[in-house]
This record gives C-alpha cells, structure tokens and sequence, in this order.
C-alpha cells in the first residue's frame, strides 16, 4: 500500500495520473472493501451497463451474459462498466443471474 501512496504522491505533485495506476487504486479500493459493498457496487454497475442496451430485461441479461463471456477490455462504456464491475466481484456469467441482478432494483 506504501508503493501506492508514493505513486500517489508523485502524480499529485506532478498534476498527472497515468491509467495504470488508476486501476490499481480501484483494484486496492475495492479488494478493501467488505464482501457485500464489493457485490452492492457491481450489481450497480451491472445494471447501469444494462441501461445503455435496448430490450427487455431478459433481453438485455442476455446481451451482457453474452458480453461477459467475450469481453477482455473495455473497447465501449458497457464494457469499460462490466470491467470495473468485475473488479468488484467476480461477475455472474448466466443470464438468469444477471437478470435476477437487473430485477432487484
């Protein structure tokens, strides 16, 4: 954490921030968190991807299902969303998860 809080400390003085680093604090931030904010923040985060696609919401658990077993990198904002969503907690893979996800609002 130490390594982090230097790095930190040299962009701020720097008044830069390289990607990197930044997903490494989100990776910290959220591997600090309890298990059920990790969960809470994902799901949130599932459903906003959710949002961006048309459909109904079996529909559109379908379509992030599908997104999940491909996607590596965020290349769009639903991806760029499923991928911090992962770094929360492990993302479901099913449908029918994802859509008891998207029903629980």
């Amino acid at each position: 954490m130490s390594d982090l809080v230097s790095r930190l400390l040299v962009c701020r003085h720097a008044r830069q921030i390289s990607p990197g680093l930044v997903d490494e604090i989100i990776e910290t931030l959220c591997a600090a968190a309890p298990a059920t904010d990790r969960v809470a923040s994902r799901n949130a985060l599932v459903r906003e991807a959710a949002g961006l696609l048309e459909g109904s919401p079996w529909q559109r658990a379908t379509k992030i299902a599908a997104l999940i077993g491909r996607f590596r990198h965020p290349a769009d904002e639903v991806r760029r969303l499923l991928w911090l969503a992962d770094r929360n907690a492990p993302l479901p893979e099913s449908a029918r998860q994802i859509y008891r996800i998207l029903s629980d609002c």
